[in-house]
């Protein structure tokens, strides 16, 4: 993975430059979209345009609304072509008596089917950024919230730790997260994640568990560099 940026050491939050005109692919891998499951969706995502460095360090991230086909037909192909490089978003989190919680992907899911992901991965949508006008104030917990099947109150902390490009993704951008539940390990093994099922695992116990996406390699990778705080 290519890091574009960390929070460690301490980072101005990012400023948000949106253009309100969607991007349309001039051009899609139709084999690619036609190994897609029927009735898979094909919503609004975030495109990263570009991330420039101000004078002053600071850094500014222009976007643009894509469409969720042109990102799959594209990101997700062999041949060269021009990226949409639509936004992921994934988290590691934790529950209240420290349980690290994974998700085993559904096999029915049209991106790696059947393997071992974080507690979220997910794709930016536009209106994860009403409001916003820094990247703290994109709503991540949204994605949260539709894969694990608990509320807003029952997240206790969600912390962006940067960046990253995922070659697996031909350079897709993702945003990995940190965090924690309110919620106890038994208080969320009675909820129903809506793309998979959950595994409670020590976090020490990750590196030895076979099927890991990429995200979950990526979000242990920055979490140890984190800790480090390189």
């Amino acid at each position: 993975m290519q890091v574009l940026f960390t929070t460690k050491p301490v980072l101005r939050d990012p400023v948000l430059s949106w253009e309100d005109t969607p991007y349309v692919a001039p051009w899609r891998d139709a084999a690619v979209l036609e190994s897609l499951p029927a009735g898979a969706w094909d919503g609004p995502v975030v495109r990263l345009v570009r991330l420039s460095r101000q004078e002053d360090h600071s850094l500014v991230l222009k976007l643009q609304p894509a469409r969720y086909f042109d990102y799959i037909g594209t990101n997700l192909s062999p041949r060269d072509c021009e990226r949409v490089d639509a936004i992921g978003v994934c988290a590691l989190l934790f529950t209240a008596d420290g349980a690290c919680i994974l998700q085993r992907r559904a096999a029915d899911l049209a991106i790696r089917p059947g393997l071992l992901g974080p507690s979220m991965s997910g794709t930016l949508e536009p209106d994860d950024l009403r409001g916003a006008t820094h990247l703290s104030e994109i709503d991540a917990a949204r994605e949260v919230c539709e894969e694990l099947g608990v509320s807003r109150d029952e997240i206790e902390l969600l912390n962006l730790m940067g960046m990253i490009r995922e070659p697996e993704r031909h350079g897709a951008p993702e945003l990995l997260y940190r965090g924690s539940l309110t919620l106890t390990a038994a208080e969320l093994s009675t909820r129903q994640p809506t793309e998979g099922s959950l595994l409670l695992v020590d976090i020490l116990d990750i590196h030895r568990l076979p099927d890991r996406t990429p995200p979950l390699n990526n979000l242990m990778a920055l979490l140890i560099r984190e800790d480090m705080g390189r």
